[in-house]
Order: C-alpha cells, then structure tokens, then sequence
C-alpha cells in the first residue's frame, strides 16, 4: 500500500501557476487570497539578487496596495508566459522587477495581472509593486526617468545603473548615472 502512495505521489501532475490562479478566482475571498501571493522572507532571499534583496520590508509594505486590483482582475482564462527582458508587452513594474532576478530566472507574467510570479515548491509568490518601490529609493530628480524603463537598451542599461548605484548609497555615481540616463532616455513619454 505504501510503495504504491509513493508511486502515485512521484506521478502527480506538477503544480503550474494557471492551476492556481483558478482556484484563487474560486476564492470565496480573493483578496485575502491574493495576500497569500506575498514571498516569504527565506524565498526572497534565494530569488532576489543583492542590492535589491534589502528591499524584503518595502516589498511587503507596497504589497497590499496592489491587492485590490490584482483580485479584480483575477479572472480566467490565464494568459502566462515566461518574464524575460526583451518583452515587449512587459508593464512597467515587471521590466523593473526583471532587474531583482537572477538572468534566466524562471518567472512568469500573466496578461491582465501586473506581477511577476516566481514558483517554491508547491506555490506561486507574486513580486508587485517594485517599481513603486525602487523609485523611492531615487533622488527626487531622477524618479521621473523610471517611467522611461523598457526593453533593453542604452536609456534602460543606465537606468539599471541608476538604481544600483542609489541601493548601494553611492551617491557620486548615482548622479553620475542620472545625468547619463537623463541625455539616453531624453523627454520621450513613458
């Protein structure tokens, strides 16, 4: 009996994350529901690289401004597909957010939902708000140039820079980075 509940257990069908944003549409509460999307501490600290893993309190604390609206727009079919850079359709808080994970990281996006989900073990978490985030980290001159993130390019590689060397308290760089944004990602709009 018990060797054939481990062999039934090795074939389970994975958990995927369109499985569980369905039940969480279910939800008889989907706000509290899409609270639980909230990362652990110990999972942002394995998926989050350095300087941007000493953002853990304000992530939490931004977090639930973005739950109403994430639960509104909880709503099947699930459009996902993978979180990479060169993403043309990226919102602007999931292009910022592809700078907190690692190159290759294997986080998706859904259409209609502003998060990126990242998977442990059985779960999805959701990273949202991190442009909000990032940007109070900026000197109030420079926080503008953030609207300007998008797929990769000069105004977004100083931009990257920019937001480094600020999480870092480098300063002399930071402006120094500013000023390079400033001239790459001129005033076009966000």
């Amino acid at each position: 009996m018990i060797r054939a509940l481990v062999l039934l257990a090795g074939c389970a069908k994975p958990h995927d994350l369109a499985g569980q944003l369905e039940s969480d549409a279910r939800a008889s509460d989907r706000l509290a529901a899409v609270s639980g999307w909230r990362l652990p501490r110990t999972t942002w600290d394995r998926v989050v690289v350095p300087p941007f893993r000493g953002l853990y309190d304000d992530y939490v604390a931004e977090l639930p401004a973005h739950v109403p609206q994430l639960a509104a727009h909880l709503a099947p079919p699930f459009a996902i597909r993978a979180h990479f850079a060169g993403d043309p359709r990226l919102t602007l808080d999931e292009a910022v957010t592809r700078w907190i994970v690692p190159t290759l990281f294997p986080s998706q996006v859904v259409d209609g939902l502003d998060a990126v989900f990242v998977q442990e073990d059985e779960r999805y978490y959701a990273l949202v708000g991190m442009a909000k985030v990032i940007a109070r980290k900026l000197e109030p001159t420079c926080r503008p140039l953030l609207a300007r993130v998008g797929p990769p390019g000069p105004c977004g590689d100083a931009m990257w820079q920019l937001v480094v060397d600020s999480l870092r308290g480098n300063r002399g760089a930071a402006e120094h980075a500013c000023s390079l944004a400033t001239a790459l990602c001129g005033t076009r709009s966000p």
